[in-house]
């Protein structure tokens, strides 16, 4: 659902967000088949679309790894690949 209002809001949807998978750890979340294409499609339209939120808002750049790394716990190779992509968006 909140992939449909990034438009709207973009820095509030990202901090829903991070407040999403943040809570969903406790479940298991970020081990769903489901929640990895997701995740995906969602950070790679943030890098495209609010690199500038990303590079100056601290707390969702710090979001961001947050996120990642979770993933990446995880092991899913996806969220890898964003994570050693993730300098060319500070540079």
């Amino acid at each position: 659902t909140l992939e449909h209002f990034v438009e709207v809001d973009p820095r509030g949807v990202f901090m829903r967000i991070v407040t999403i998978i943040r809570a969903g750890r406790t479940w298991g979340y970020e081990y769903d088949s489901l929640a990895e294409p997701l995740f995906v499609r969602l950070v790679e339209r943030y890098i495209a679309e609010y690199r500038t939120l990303l590079q100056q808002d601290v707390e969702c750049s710090r979001g961001l790894v947050e996120i990642l790394d979770v993933f990446v716990q995880a092991g899913w190779t996806s969220a890898r690949r964003i994570t050693y992509g993730l300098s060319d968006i500070f540079r």
